[in-house]
């Protein structure tokens, strides 16, 4: 069998899916005719083996899948596809989504299993920007640790850690490694991770992976390179007011 991934085109999409995805290209199709602006959170859709919910509406709109007896997240990114950076930044370093899948297709034929996997990724695409990205990837059933208590959370925090670094070793960062983004894997009793960001793992990207861990698991970061330092002044900067270096008049 190949474990080459394959490109193709659908309904205007760029896809690129797992091999042997027949059947994950077939539900794009579906899902791509059938999806609509007009949807709301709460909406579902169903016949006699299919159904779709849109549980998320807001800045990325997200549905549970449920078709033949299997689950899925399908998953649009719309976050970015207003900014001009992020249109530039894909004409000229192509899809940030095809390469996530690229980096997760690798990660998982060495054996890394800390992450959902993903099936297929279309890109939206318009004199060579990306106007925007679909995800069809694997729904974790387990236990949501944003719902969790510190003391039960943080217990995991070396496995959250180790996640990230073996990330950050395949080629991408994650960007928002907070405890919400971590589903413990009923089947597994191991947690993986859902939604991640997939820039290229520059110093700054990965010290800023390295920091959330520090702040919401209790990783202590040990990695203090220019990254780490660039990051505190990013963010020393972003809190500076010129105005709290003049005094405040009030009227008499």
């Amino acid at each position: 069998m190949s474990k080459d991934l394959i490109s193709t085109n659908i309904a205007g999409y760029s896809v690129l899916s797992e091999p042997e995805a027949r059947e994950h290209l077939e539900l794009f199709r579906k899902l791509i005719s059938e999806v609509s602006r007009e949807e709301r959170e709460g909406d579902v859709t169903e016949s006699k083996d299919f159904r779709r919910v849109l549980f998320h509406d807001r800045r990325c709109r997200c549905w549970l899948v449920e078709h033949r007896g299997k689950k899925y997240l399908f998953k649009l990114d719309k976050r970015d596809r207003h900014r001009v950076d992020y249109l530039l930044q894909s004409f000229f370093l192509g899809s940030n989504a095809m390469r996530l899948m690229r980096t997760l297709h690798r990660a998982f034929r060495a054996g890394f299993d800390g992450a959902a996997k993903i099936y297929l990724v279309a890109d939206k695409r318009f004199c060579g920007c990306v106007l925007h990205s679909f995800f069809l990837q694997e729904y974790v059933e387990g236990h949501d640790l944003q719902e969790t208590s510190e003391n039960f959370y943080k217990k995991y925090g070396k496995e959250a850690a180790g996640i990230i670094k073996a990330l950050h070793k395949f080629g991408c960062t994650h960007g928002d490694a907070h405890r919400g983004n971590f589903i413990l894997e009923e089947s597994s009793g191991h947690l993986k991770t859902i939604d991640i960001g997939g820039k290229i793992p520059s110093p700054p990207q990965m010290a800023t992976d390295r920091m959330r861990l520090e702040k919401e698991w209790g990783v202590k970061n040990e990695v203090f390179d220019w990254g780490y330092y660039w990051v505190c002044l990013h963010k020393a900067w972003r809190h500076f007011h010129l105005r709290d270096f003049f005094p405040h008049h009030h009227g008499g």
